[in-house]
């Protein structure tokens, strides 16, 4: 009932539910049981739904905690909860354990999902989203480069997923040319920038549906662009 109550943005209710559950559990169960850390785990989701974060922030690493010493270190679950509390820390602006966190998640996800899956495509991009804010951006571009390329080899056959996919290389072309001109990398962020630009330029003359999301992508990347362009880098 929770999940459901969840799905509908019934937050309230959904804790509610939770909270009963637990209660029950809590008093029935050992608590080391998977049953518990369940409830914990989806608890701290509605929490952080509701941007509670000190009390998602507690029952996620709850969750995280006894599932650490119950589940194999490559079990699946388990990459997902660390790419859940992940989330929470980034979220909070706890970027160093968020960024071990996602790096965690990544190592065990990979054991069991293609390089090309999209969650695989989300945590590279959220660590060198994080790396990048750390100031680390070398780290960074290292992501943002595998991001990139795994972005470029999954290109789908629909054409909305098309479209949608694109403006996400665009956006990728655009972080990778914002971390090339920290780096003083100028020749290569321009390059970067121009691809973004041009992707953007590419969709938006097709009179594509989404034709709003690209004109304002092409103005990000324009922008960007002319900050690179504007530098005495020669």
């Amino acid at each position: 009932m929770a999940t459901t109550y969840k799905s509908l943005c019934r937050y309230s209710d959904a804790l509610s539910c939770l909270h009963k559950a637990l209660e029950i559990q809590e008093e029935t169960l050992s608590t080391d049981h998977r049953d518990l850390t369940t409830t914990w785990h989806d608890l701290g989701l509605v929490y952080f739904e509701v941007m509670d974060y000190s009390n998602a922030v507690t029952y996620v690493q709850k969750s995280v905690d006894v599932r650490e010493r119950l589940l194999s270190s490559t079990d699946f679950q388990l990459g997902t909860v660390f790419s859940d509390i992940g989330l929470v820390y980034k979220t909070i602006g706890d970027y160093t354990k968020a960024s071990s966190y996602y790096e965690k998640a990544l190592r065990i996800l990979k054991i069991h999902l293609p390089d090309t899956d999209h969650t695989i495509t989300i945590i590279h991009n959220n660590i060198a989203g994080l790396y990048l804010t750390l100031g680390s951006y070398s780290t960074a571009l290292l992501y943002y480069k595998n991001v990139l390329e795994i972005r470029e080899q999954s290109l789908p056959p629909n054409d909305l997923d098309l479209a949608t996919t694109n403006n996400n290389i665009a956006d990728t072309h655009g972080n990778l040319a914002q971390v090339l001109f920290l780096l003083h990398q100028y020749e290569e962020a321009t390059e970067h920038a121009k691809q973004a630009v041009n992707i953007v330029i590419d969709a938006f003359e097709n009179d594509h549906p989404t034709s709003v999301m690209f004109a304002n992508r092409f103005q990000q990347c324009s922008e960007g662009l002319r900050l690179i362009l504007s530098t005495k880098w020669y």
